[in-house]
């Protein structure tokens, strides 16, 4: 992921031809790579909390990308 927030995701077809028909899931996986790219290491102590430290640091679409 970029300072800008742009992200690019490698080999994601496995997921999405298993679970078809789950699209919510794939949003979420999405949402905990992410996560786990800003925070490392956090993904396993809190699976469904997230804040960010210093929201400045980040633009508008990606602090909408975590509400």
């Amino acid at each position: 992921m970029s300072h800008t927030g742009h992200i690019k995701i490698g080999d994601i077809r496995t997921s999405m031809l298993l679970h078809r028909n789950e699209k919510n899931l794939d949003i979420q996986a999405i949402g905990y790579m992410v996560r786990e790219i800003i925070k490392p290491g956090n993904s396993k102590l809190y699976p469904r909390k997230f804040s960010l430290k210093d929201p400045s640091k980040w633009n508008s679409d990606m602090l909408d990308f975590f509400k």
